[in-house]
């Protein structure tokens, strides 16, 4: 089948179900994160006009309510839950869905987006759940629907949420990437935000601009296991190198968008003596040569160079430059220990996402990760030193705790159970490194049994994020079999 627009192929009935009409209408409402207003205001909409009692917190987290079909009216409520905003990330040429919301694309197998991320992380839970809610033919007990805001940027809405605004101890959370995974525990973590003060002067030499590009990135929790290359940290070492041959001045440094995706390009503009400029450029096709060898199994697509650029003015002193640029190289990054039980499960790991120059500041932001409480707490004390001589402002920002496996569970017994039905096989259960909203939910509800299991999403948190269709029809029936069974 040819590709065709979302839209097309839902009105044409070969994609007819509510799900996937609703994934359709909420992806063209701009939602990334931290600018979730209008996707709120959108849900109450949705809840008004379908005469659902719901709730808007100040936060902008939207809890729907409906009461159970017929005969199960009493059962124990059940708290069906994902999160509202996405991550926003685009191709140059693109549109830019934080500003005009997302274009999916269908060849009846994969949907995605066209040079931008697509948004099934999490729209898709959004979807299964608010065709629910507007069913009058699916059985299940009383409903309590949580849509969060900024899950992407720290769960905060999660860590807002008001406990008692749920009467459910019982929590199906839709933000799993893979079918038959029953995810039953996580990682936590936190955000360390740095800023340096950019110190300029009057710089005379060659502007230049060193770049790197064509990585793969990815999702810096469920991906950061599989040893991608981080663009900041190439573009680090091949500074570094630089500037260990010939005085270098920094001008203005960009790489990543978000901390917890692995950065696929960064650049550096720099000052050089023109008489060092044949050297800088043979060290840098040399860094970038010796970077495509280490990589060439997951990021083919490396590369990297030095350019000449038109133009003058102020650069960061020499000094700082240099204090700047052994940071990059030094900071660690990517999985720092593995779970000794479980063999390629990142137990602790870190990410430099997001590295930028905003006026007179370079910002970076680093995510943390760790399946043991108190070691991202532990790990960003250790990163503040490392940029003490930057004389930089760190902040902390989201904080999240670890989801600890629960071993007496009789929700996962019923998803077990509904998945051997269908499937005519077992479900696999895992604790992943990723971050998922169940560890603040179950810090607030102690006594809270909560699974996470979605449908095969690929390369989420980047421009080739994409949706099995096939795969997203199937675990809707999943969730349908575990709603009747509770």
């Amino acid at each position: 089948m040819e590709k065709e627009t979302f839209a097309a192929a839902c009105a044409r009935c070969s994609m007819g179900e509510d799900f996937f009409r609703l994934f359709g209408e909420l992806a063209r409402v701009p939602h990334g994160s931290g600018d979730v207003k209008r996707i709120s205001d959108w849900l109450c909409a949705f809840a008004e006009e379908h005469g659902l009692r719901h709730v808007q917190d100040e936060k902008y987290n939207v809890i729907i309510y409906k009461e159970g079909t017929p005969g199960r009216e009493n059962h124990p409520p059940v708290i069906l839950q994902g999160h509202m905003d996405m991550v926003c990330d685009h191709l140059p040429e693109a549109p830019d869905p934080a500003t005009e919301g997302v274009f999916p694309v269908t060849d009846g197998e994969w949907v995605w987006a066209e040079g931008t991320t697509l948004g099934a992380d999490n729209g898709i839970a959004v979807a299964y759940t608010l065709a629910i809610l507007i069913s009058d033919t699916i059985p299940h007990p009383p409903l309590e629907a949580v849509f969060t805001v900024d899950e992407e940027v720290g769960m905060e809405g999660a860590a807002w949420l008001k406990p008692e605004l749920l009467q459910g101890r019982t929590l199906l959370n839709l933000d799993s990437e893979d079918e038959g995974i029953l995810t039953v525990g996580c990682a936590g973590g936190t955000r360390l935000e740095i800023g340096v003060p950019a110190q300029r002067e009057p710089a005379q030499g060659t502007l230049c601009e060193i770049a790197v590009s064509g990585m793969e990135g990815g999702h810096s929790g469920i991906l950061i296991a599989e040893g991608r290359a981080n663009a900041i940290k190439v573009l680090g070492r091949i500074l570094a190198a630089v500037e260990r041959e010939t005085p270098l001045r920094l001008v203005e440094l960009e790489g990543g968008q978000k901390d917890n995706a692995i950065p696929y390009s960064a650049r550096a503009r720099v000052v050089l003596d023109p008489a060092s400029l044949e050297r800088a450029r043979e060290v840098t096709d040399a860094v970038v040569k010796e970077e495509q060898k280490s990589y060439a199994a997951t990021d083919p697509g490396l590369q990297g160079g030095l350019t000449v650029l038109e133009g003058e003015g102020k650069a960061m002193t020499e000094d700082l430059s240099r204090r700047l640029i052994r940071f990059l190289e030094k900071v660690p990054d990517g999985v720092l220990i593995y779970v000794k039980k479980m063999p390629g499960l990142p137990e602790t790991s870190l990410n430099l996402g997001v590295l930028r120059t905003e006026g007179e500041t370079v910002q970076m932001v680093i995510s943390t990760r760790s399946s043991v409480r108190g070691v991202c707490g532990r790990l960003v004390e250790e990163l503040k030193m490392l940029a003490a001589p930057l004389q930089a402002d760190c902040k902390i920002r989201g904080p999240y705790p670890p989801w600890e496996y629960r071993s007496q569970s009789r929700l996962q017994e019923i998803c077990k159970e509904a998945y051997r039905e269908q499937y005519g096989e077992e479900m696999k259960v895992e604790i992943i490194h990723a971050g998922l909203e169940c560890g603040l939910f179950s810090d607030k509800m102690p006594d809270l049994d909560a699974v996470s299991f979605g449908p095969d999403l690929r390369d989420v948190h980047s421009v080739r994020e994409r949706m099995d269709v096939a795969s997203a029809r199937r675990t809707w029936e999943l969730l349908l079999r575990i709603l009747e069974r509770l």
